[in-house]
C-alpha cells in the first residue's frame, strides 16, 4: 500500500503514479483526504513494487468514506 501524507497532492501523486507503473496495466487510484493514497492493480501480481489491499477492503473503505460524506 503506497500511501501520501499530503492531502492536496494527491491528485498529482495519482497521476504521477498511474504514468509511472500504469503502462499495460489496469490501475486503480483511490485517493482519502484523511489516509492518504491507494494504488491498486485490476489483477492480481500486475504491480509487484507495491503492497496491494484487497478489493473488498478498498470497497469497505470507500463506501464508508461516500457515507461519512453524506451524513
Amino acid at each position: 500500500m503506497m500511501r501520501v501524507s499530503v492531502p492536496d497532492k494527491c491528485d498529482s501523486s495519482c497521476q504521477t503514479l498511474l504514468s509511472e507503473f500504469g503502462q499495460n496495466r489496469p490501475l486503480l487510484c483511490i485517493c482519502f483526504a484523511e489516509m492518504g493514497l491507494f494504488l491498486v492493480s485490476g489483477k492480481s501480481g500486475d504491480v509487484p513494487l507495491l503492497k496491494r489491499p484487497s478489493s473488498a477492503d478498498l470497497i469497505a473503505l470507500f463506501m464508508s468514506q461516500i457515507e461519512s460524506e453524506r451524513s
